[in-house]
């Protein structure tokens, strides 16, 4: 089973608005969870950075079977870039953290249509506290006088490179700048991949 504490996991319930039960950032939301899970791999051991490209490592593998997903594909192609991986089956990842999610009694979807025609998706979080420790972590994080652990450090890395909006707005990213470029630092290559991997995309959307 998917870990619910996972950081895909995570960054899925960030991105969910509690007041609105919709996902917020949707289009963009699979290269974050893209992102997210080779950030865990390579905390856990499992993914190394060799040159700029993520290469298997010696550790065991993962029973999460997103991650697991992810490891293999990179192990089965190892001469890719970080932005490759984030970018491969974007969309896939997002229902299957959501499925997860659903699996561990962390949200409920609910299917409706707008207007009896469009179909849409409700999301319920189960439990407020889960997703309001994750954004009080956060809110520690950003200050100096807190340790921060390596998970974190990711969660705020991957956030801020994605410019989620709903927990860090762009007042919030540029008052604490220096902070969120020391812990994206420790975090890796992975989030200033995924913030050319979203800047490449805009500018083509803008650009038609």
């Amino acid at each position: 089973m998917q870990r619910p504490d996972s950081l895909p996991a995570q960054l899925f319930l960030l991105a969910v608005d509690p007041r609105r039960q919709r996902l917020t950032g949707r289009g963009e939301l699979g290269y974050v969870l893209r992102a997210a899970a080779l950030v865990e791999l390579q905390l856990g051991g499992q993914l190394i950075d060799v040159d700029g490209r993520p290469k298997a490592g010696d550790a065991e593998p993962v029973p999460d079977p997103v991650l697991a997903g992810v490891l293999s594909q990179v192990a089965a192609d190892p001469g890719r870039r970080w932005r490759y991986w984030i970018r491969r089956d974007a969309r896939r990842i997002t229902r299957e953290v959501a499925d997860g999610l659903v699996a561990a009694r962390r949200i409920e979807l609910h299917r409706y249509r707008i207007f009896g025609v469009v179909p849409a998706e409700r999301i319920v979080v189960l439990d407020r506290l889960v997703r309001d420790r994750i954004v009080g972590a956060i809110d520690a994080a950003l200050s100096d006088a807190w340790p921060v652990g390596e998970r974190t450090a990711a969660v705020v890395s991957l956030a801020a490179a994605a410019q989620m909006r709903i927990v860090l707005p762009r007042s919030r990213r540029q008052a604490h700048r220096d902070r969120i470029a020391s812990l994206a630092a420790r975090t890796g290559p992975v989030p200033p991949a995924l913030r050319r991997v979203l800047r490449d995309r805009r500018a083509a959307a803008a650009g038609g």
